[in-house]
């Protein structure tokens, strides 16, 4: 009795705060063959809504919509002349609401309009590499979705709401929102369709299309998969995936903050996280990787987003967590957290520049490659080293506190910062001020790395710099030492915190190799000589050109491509200029593409033959094949310019080269890929060796070094 009396004594209380919102009940007719919606919704404003205003107020609808006079008193007055671009979403009109003389401080007010949604799907043209469509909100026979940027609500600047919301369509179709669905009914020709939302939300989303739906129930939670095609196969992977992936994250966080969590498949290409369910595109729940890839990061987003909130004037600190938290730790759970660090620095270190850098707290959201580098990647390698300097217990405790103080609430990085200082017990305030307010990065070098015999000891000395522009980071760096004849490695972390620094250490053992973070735990510009060779190092140079073959018979193809590829890079603010092989007599020092098996300047290339000692016989034989019936890209060193990488991108087939044109970006991490037919299946890809980092040294003894067993361990998940 004690139990049930306290869960409903502080569920009181929580209903009783959320009360303090405004309540939308909703009730929308949609008519998808002509387009259009109905709607009324009654919103109840709570007590404290007209405290900071002279009694009347405004707010803001999608203009396309005609809106009916209230009753009760009420007036709405448009302002005459209040129409502007929302970039790119639907336009707003803005009304001011005139109260009647007597009115209850609780008020309810019944908001009744109709229009037409058809905002089409357009893709954007900045980083096509995602392959992202985006719209404003459409209303089709083919998919309804309604959001935010559709402004179909009025929205009265407020925080956070709650709502009901009742969807009549035809009866063919389903509709998702958030919350718990407790209406699903038939009647005659049409489907009722009601959804509860009793949490603080801050958009209101409607999708509809004609799905079959898959439950299935764990513990408290809905599990669902609706699909526009019938297919129990990938229904079971996707409902068994997220009953796994619950646990996971209730363990590591704490409990799941809704009652259900929907996969939606979309009727075109996306990549969403929503309150309670994910909406993703059709081709995209077919890749085999996405199960272990984006759909643990959308549906993580109920806990980092979308139930914890983002106050955007602070920074978004949640796509960062949510990625180090999904994608970081399922691939460290594989024994590849090392490689997937490295890659997030790479495309830092290619992308980002001194003209496009931002601190991480003006960071609102993905638009392109930058973005991406910076708000997810830099955000997510301050979270690694948070988690070195906390160890991984606190670090765990830490969020989980985080989560339980701010769930349904607008949070920064100031009150993750808080939850980590409480736990922790250390003060943590200069390690967020370097990572969240600085731009920049730090680079290093290593140098005078040495070993002399004292007595019965080993005394290693070596210096780190500094290297980058910037002033220098206070920084824990990782170091390995192999020694002779060990198979196990000595992890030790080493304070830096200025421009060069000399460091002793004292071993028992002979010291045969030192290395400087190996595992890339610390956040850094990489040496371009530390990674393998990659195409994102051209998909991220700032001033590159793109040699066509003047000679080829797919050279109308080759110049689409290039069209394409020049509107992406422009739209980042990088350069790509254009030329014909035929107008020059030699490559240039900047970054190159050349373009055709036919291009002048391919016919000595034989990057292949330069790697014969490292790659396998099976892979040479394979790109020789695909020179003849397939298509090759593969990166190489500008001889005039070893900071610049080159690319080879070549097709036999013209009509492989626009599916190349899609696919090709999404490789960006590696040196080569090999592709087959006219939907450009991917045969081959692979990354070229490192020959020898930068920032590793082999001591030497008596002329010779030591031959090394040793290898380091992957770490934990």
């Amino acid at each position: 009795m004690k139990v049930k009396f306290l869960v409903l004594f502080f569920s009181t209380i929580i209903l009783n705060c959320f009360a303090q919102n405004i309540h939308h009940a909703i009730y929308a007719k949609i008519n998808v063959k002509a387009q259009t919606m109905n709607v009324v919704d009654s919103v109840t404003f709570p007590p404290t809504f007209l405290d900071n205003t002279d009694g009347d107020f405004s707010f803001i609808l999608n203009s396309d919509f005609v809106l009916k006079s209230p009753s009760g008193g009420f007036s709405f007055k448009a302002i005459n002349g209040y129409s502007s671009d929302t970039s790119g979403g639907a336009k707003p009109m803005r009304y001011f609401v005139k109260m009647p003389a007597n009115f209850n401080p609780q008020f309810t007010i019944p908001f009744e309009y109709s229009g037409k949604i058809d905002g089409g799907i357009k893709t954007a043209v900045a980083d096509y590499a995602r392959g992202f469509s985006e719209t404003s909100g459409v209303i089709s026979e083919v998919g309804t979705y309604l959001c935010n940027s559709t402004i179909w609500y009025p929205s009265f600047n407020e925080k956070f709401f709650t709502f009901d919301l009742t969807t009549e369509i035809d009866s063919a179709y389903g509709v998702i929102s958030q919350g718990e669905r407790i209406q699903n009914e038939k009647l005659n020709d049409k489907k009722i369709i009601k959804y509860h939302m009793p949490f603080p939300s801050d958009e209101i989303y409607l999708t509809a299309a004609k799905w079959t739906e898959y439950n299935k129930k764990e513990g408290n939670v809905l599990v669902q998969a609706v699909l526009r095609t019938p297919d129990a196969d990938l229904a079971k992977k996707y409902l068994d995936a997220t009953i796994k992936y619950l646990a996971m994250y209730e363990k590591l966080i704490g409990p799941y903050p809704y009652s259900k969590f929907t996969l939606v498949e979309n009727f075109w290409e996306t990549g969403y996280g929503m309150p309670s369910f994910t909406l993703l595109g059709e081709k995209i729940i077919r890749f085999p990787f996405i199960i272990t890839s984006s759909y643990p990061h959308e549906l993580l987003h109920n806990y980092w987003g979308n139930s914890v909130y983002v106050n955007y004037k602070t920074g978004n600190w949640c796509e960062g967590i949510t990625a180090y938290m999904a994608d970081h730790l399922l691939k460290e759970q594989q024994g590849q957290g090392a490689e997937y660090r490295r890659s997030t620095l790479q495309k830092f270190t290619d992308f980002v520049n001194e003209s496009n850098d931002f601190p991480i707290n003006k960071f609102q959201s993905r638009t392109n490659s930058i973005d991406e580098a910076i708000g997810y990647g830099k955000t997510l390698m301050m979270y690694e080293m948070l988690r070195s300097e906390v160890g991984d217990e606190n670090f765990k405790k830490s969020f989980s506190k985080f989560y339980n103080d701010n769930k349904f609430k607008s949070a920064s990085f100031e009150d993750i910062r808080r939850s980590f200082e409480i736990t922790s017990g250390k003060n943590l305030k200069p390690f967020f001020d370097q990572w969240t307010m600085r731009t920049g990065a730090p680079s290093f070098k290593l140098s005078d790395a040495k070993v002399a015999e004292k007595n019965t000891q080993y005394e290693m000395e070596f210096t780190i710099s500094q290297i980058q522009k910037e002033d220098p980071f206070l920084l824990n760096v990782p170091i390995a030492i192999y020694y002779e004849g060990e198979e196990n490695v000595t992890m030790k972390t080493i304070s830096v915190s200025k421009r060069q620094e000399k460091f002793v250490l004292t071993f028992e053992k002979r010291p045969a190799k030192i290395e400087i973070d190996p595992q890339f735990n610390v956040f850094r510009r990489l040496d371009k000589a530390e990674v393998p060779l990659s195409l994102t190092q051209i998909y991220g140079d700032v001033d590159a050109v793109m040699v066509l073959p003047k000679s080829s018979p797919f050279l109308k193809e080759y110049e689409e491509f290039a069209a394409q590829w020049k509107e992406s890079q422009v739209s980042q603010g990088r350069k790509l200029e254009i030329k014909y092989d035929s107008d020059l007599k030699e490559l240039p020092e900047k970054g190159t593409w050349i373009v055709g098996f036919e291009n002048k300047f391919a016919a000595n290339l034989n990057v292949f033959d330069e790697y014969k000692e490292s790659l396998s016989k099976e892979i040479i034989a394979q790109s020789e094949s695909l020179k003849k019936t397939g298509a090759l890209v593969y990166v190489f060193s500008n001889v005039k310019n070893k900071e610049k990488t080159n690319v080879f991108f070549g097709s036999t087939n013209k009509l492989m080269i626009p599916a190349l044109k899609a696919k090709i970006p999404h490789y960006g991490k590696y040196s080569y890929l090999g592709f087959e037919g006219e939907k450009a299946e991917n045969k081959l890809k692979g990354e070229f060796p490192i020959l020898v980092s930068p920032l590793s040294y082999q001591f030497i003894y008596d002329g010779k070094t030591i031959p090394i067993k040793a290898k380091i361990k992957p770490r934990k998940a």
